[in-house]
């Protein structure tokens, strides 16, 4: 008995010192009255999955949202719903982007809600509304609140596939030759701009430059001047690849990921392939 009692004391030391260790977790997403189900789907993962006792704060801006749809979300634990900061009425409308997909702002509106988010949250795990949380995101949101950031990459093509003449003659171009060079290599990684975790340690130097490219949408758009052609741009994906290689941050492959916190080595499992999710898998983006 006197054992049983023992090992419960231990059980709850370590839980209450868990708990001590862990932070706030900070989402932020967008959807227009399209994804909404999706949206909703987002949010019920993460309020059902990323366990008890953390505060969770889910911030959902709205690009297109219906009044009734707005409605809903208000009702939702942990929702707060954010317009987005914009005179561009632009980042709203429809383009056509390959040849059965059309995108809003050619993704424009990204990096303006990630630095609106930042204004708000010392640190957020940006989630698309089609993506899903299946665990408890503590030790990600910890590691981004430590490190300054989380990334992955796209996992298909390299950077240098997908840059426009736009991005080349207006962005790249403007730097010295070694970054220009590193940017253009063939083994160039470009970033799967749908989930990013950022802390405002890298808002300057990140977040920043390519909310100042939104202020051109042409930097944004797919006019078929890429290596693969039309539907092959890829948008903010592009800008936030560029950046992220100037910056030399790591971008991670799907899959098993390591990250050290603490001094202790940890990994978290996440695809973007359903097929190639398992038991262990805490996301899908």
């Amino acid at each position: 008995m006197k054992n049983k009692k023992y090992i419960f004391v231990i059980l709850i030391f370590f839980s209450i010192t868990f708990r001590l260790n862990s932070i706030d977790h900070c989402y932020c997403t967008t959807s227009d009255s399209r994804f909404f189900p999706k949206l909703i789907n987002l949010i019920k993962s993460i309020n059902v999955n990323d366990g008890e006792g953390f505060n969770k704060k889910i911030l959902v801006f709205d690009l297109g949202l219906l009044d009734s749809q707005k409605e809903i979300l208000t009702k939702l634990n942990n929702v707060y719903l954010r317009k987005i900061n914009t005179n561009n009425e632009n980042i709203f409308k429809y383009f056509q982007t390959g040849s059965n997909r059309k995108v809003r702002g050619w993704f424009a509106w990204k990096p303006i809600v990630i630095r609106q988010a930042l204004d708000e949250c010392p640190y957020i795990l940006y989630l698309d509304a089609a993506m899903e949380v299946y665990k408890d995101l503590d030790l990600l949101f910890r590691h981004i609140n430590n490190i300054g950031y989380f990334l992955v990459d796209t996992g298909v093509h390299n950077l240098s596939d997908r840059i426009t003449k736009n991005v080349k003659d207006k962005v790249i171009n403007k730097l010295d030759l070694n970054k220009q060079a590193m940017l253009l290599n063939i083994d160039s990684v470009s970033v799967s701009a749908g989930i990013q975790g950022l802390s405002r340690k890298y808002y300057k130097n990140y977040v920043m430059p390519v909310y100042e490219c939104s202020k051109n949408l042409d930097l944004f758009l797919d006019d078929g001047s890429s290596k693969l052609g039309f539907g092959a741009g890829r948008h903010d994906q592009i800008l936030f690849g560029i950046y992220a290689n100037l910056n030399a941050m790591t971008i991670n492959r799907a899959g098993w990921i390591n990250f050290k916190l603490d001094e202790k080595i940890y990994n978290l499992h996440m695809h973007w392939d359903r097929k190639k999710l398992n038991k262990y898998s805490c996301l899908k983006y």
